[in-house]
């Protein structure tokens, strides 16, 4: 896959009810049956609270080990 784009992560994550916590977010892109490399970054995203899809995007993209 090419480089994972806030795009990506926000399409991946549609349909949470924030502020949530890392398991609802990745439960989601479960439903959303997002591309694995997609699921593989988010499943990487610290154990939090977020209160945004921006701020799941921001975490996820900022990491060195997603791409």
């Amino acid at each position: 896959m090419a480089k994972i784009t806030t795009n990506d992560i926000e399409n991946a994550i549609m349909g949470v009810d924030f502020p949530a916590k890392k398991y609802e977010i990745i439960k989601q892109a479960d439903k959303n049956n997002v591309d694995k490399e997609v699921k593989k970054a988010i499943e990487k995203i610290p154990e939090k609270i977020y209160n945004s899809p921006a701020e799941v995007s921001s975490q996820t993209l900022n990491m060195k080990n997603v791409v």
